[in-house]
């Protein structure tokens, strides 16, 4: 036999379901489920001989902005997906000499800015359908010895544009480029 709502006589919400479970006591007897604190961590840990970098990091942004500006956490694979959107990297804080990061993209109608130290070497591994990929090195930084840092920049980007430029920190950044000065 069906019942309808108002005839549902017995069926009402017990006053203990309207309190949260006990917490432990501070002698940690548990009266209860136990509290759970979520806590940050960062990708990026430092560690003996150096940064020990988390393996990957993902950047998901859609119809929107994305800005990595000064020390953040760097892992060695990031992902960056994004649609419609600009995404702008800032690496010369966060990158080590010697290191090797990669960046794998999968990009529809936005737009890549990364930057990096002098020094650095680049691959553009990009396949860029309807857009470009380019590397860019500023004049005072076109003389800089290696420093054995490696960026390797690898996927696909449709009607996109994937541009990555070499400068110093403290040196003037070019019109278009002045995002990078901390505000």
């Amino acid at each position: 036999m069906a019942r309808s709502v108002g005839s549902v006589g017995g069926m009402t919400q017990r006053p203990q379901d309207d309190q949260p479970p006990p917490l432990p006591r501070p002698d940690g007897v548990s009266g209860g489920i136990p509290e759970v604190i979520p806590s940050y961590q960062p990708p990026a840990r430092a560690g003996a001989g150096g940064a020990v970098r988390e393996p990957q990091d993902r950047i998901d942004t859609y119809f929107g902005q994305v800005d990595r500006i000064g020390r953040f956490p760097l892992a060695r694979e990031t992902r960056v997906n994004a649609g419609m959107s600009t995404v702008r990297l800032d690496l010369r804080e966060v990158i080590a000499p010697g290191e090797t990061i990669e960046i794998r993209l999968a990009m529809w109608m936005s737009n890549l800015r990364l930057v990096v130290p002098p020094g650095t070497e680049v691959a553009l591994q990009v396949n860029a359908s309807m857009g470009g990929a380019r590397l860019e090195v500023d004049a005072k930084a076109q003389g800089a010895p290696p420093t054995g840092t490696r960026v390797v920049i690898s996927g696909w980007s449709t009607m996109s544009d994937v541009r990555v430029r070499a400068f110093a920190l403290g040196t003037k950044p070019r019109s278009g480029w002045r995002w990078t000065r901390p505000k």
